[in-house]
């Protein structure tokens, strides 16, 4: 899906550009998002070694494809960076994503308790800002 992200984009697109289109992109696979935070808190603890070999080779190859795809129509993404670059974003969506769906007591909790309800948070609310500052960032844009 990265990859239609960025073969449906502009030739160079802008920061902000990238980050409606990521967060579209986020917004049309809940269950993805879902699955985001377990990845490597549940599911790679409890594989075999060959197992976690294919999925990081999977996730390699992404990476390398995607990765150039981004430095091609992101011209602020320094050539070779691509990878680290996405990963960066990931990384965030992670943390963003663990506050987003947090378990059901901490749900209950911050429903129930008026002072708690700036933890009700949307991933809409908070990671565009982010990945925007971020991207803003690297492209040395105000």
């Amino acid at each position: 899906d990265m990859d239609a992200l960025f073969d449906a984009a502009p030739l160079q697109q802008s920061a902000s550009g990238f980050t409606d289109g990521l967060c579209k992109l986020l917004e049309s696979h809940p269950l993805w998002l879902r699955l985001i935070p377990i990845t490597h808190v549940i599911l790679e603890q409890n594989i075999e070694y060959e197992a976690a070999r294919d999925f990081k080779r999977v996730l390699l190859s992404g990476l390398a494809r995607s990765g150039a795809k981004m430095e091609e129509k992101l011209d602020f993404i320094p050539h070779g960076s691509g990878q680290m670059v996405l990963l960066q974003i990931y990384a965030m969506l992670i943390g963003v994503q663990n506050l987003v769906e947090p378990a059901p007591v901490v749900k209950k909790l911050i429903a129930q308790e008026s002072e708690m309800s700036i933890l009700a948070i949307q991933l809409s609310g908070i990671f565009p800002g982010m990945l925007a500052a971020y991207l803003t960032g690297l492209s040395g844009t105000n």
